[in-house]
């Protein structure tokens, strides 16, 4: 193991999104990979080479990721679904000393690291959830439209993709159905019907999306970061907005279904990166 180097843990390091982070920051950080699977955990230390260690673990158990993490400077906690992993990981983050981060994009989580902030100022480390793709380029985006100023309302959108296939992204986008629609107002939370609120947006080049206002992380942080009491994230959606308000209902009532959830996520096309 390099000892010259930050040394981070990566908890779901046989991930899609664990490729990416090792493909782009060995160079800078000794990393520690955490999983539950050791033979997909012996072939990505090999590939990632530079003598990375691997541990694993039976569960994402607050004392067993703790034990795993220790030596750690920073965590990083790409196991999805957040709203199963992230209080856990950050709780184990915090014991060790170390800081920690995640990807996060479902409110529940987000909310969840974020009511740690105590915690973590007793313990003198950060937290920082809902650092993914979809939040950095949304809040990034209304920072830089704020300029500084004081912030009321945000209203973000993005078009959803997920490259990646693995169970735990299957598991976070089949939660997200479930947990239905969302908007802050008056710096309160107020759950919708999935589908509830769709409306239609012109785009550069002539285009038109549906927008469905979810319950995204971005409810969370961005009141938050920024004081905003006035927030909707939506998603862009494949079909008309009065089709929207009908057929997404349904299938927000289905999803929560925890048989149904588990017979789609043990299809043998599902991949389980942790």
């Amino acid at each position: 193991m390099v000892t010259n180097k930050p040394l981070i843990s990566l908890v779901g390091a046989t991930g899609h999104t664990a490729g990416l982070i090792l493909d782009h920051g060995t160079s800078r950080f000794g990393f520690r990979l955490i999983a539950r699977n050791p033979d997909r955990l012996a072939e990505v230390a090999a590939r990632v080479g530079n003598g990375t260690n691997w541990t694993s673990v039976r569960a994402i158990d607050r004392a067993e990721i703790a034990r795993a993490v220790e030596g750690s400077a920073i965590v990083i906690n790409v196991a999805g679904p957040f709203v199963s992993t992230a209080t856990v990981v950050a709780e184990a983050a915090m014991s060790v000393g170390a800081a920690y981060i995640d990807i996060s994009n479902e409110r529940a989580a987000v909310r969840a690291v974020l009511d740690l902030s105590g915690s973590a100022e007793r313990a003198a480390v950060p937290l920082v959830p809902a650092s993914g793709f979809g939040t950095v380029a949304t809040e990034g985006l209304a920072a830089w439209v704020a300029d500084g100023e004081p912030v009321h309302s945000v209203d973000v959108a993005l078009l959803p993709d997920n490259e990646g296939r693995t169970a735990g992204a299957l598991e976070s986008v089949l939660l997200g159905f479930a947990s239905g629609g969302a908007r802050v107002t008056a710096g309160r939370l107020r759950e919708l019907p999935l589908g509830g609120g769709a409306r239609r947006l012109s785009i550069p080049g002539g285009k038109t999306i549906t927008l469905v206002p979810a319950n995204l992380g971005d409810l969370a942080s961005i009141p938050s970061g920024y004081g905003a009491s006035e927030v909707t994230a939506s998603v862009g959606v494949g079909m008309p907005p009065f089709a929207a308000r009908v057929v997404l209902p349904i299938m927000s009532g289905v999803m929560r279904s925890d048989r149904l959830r588990r017979r789609l996520l043990s299809r043998p096309s599902a991949d389980h990166p942790v």
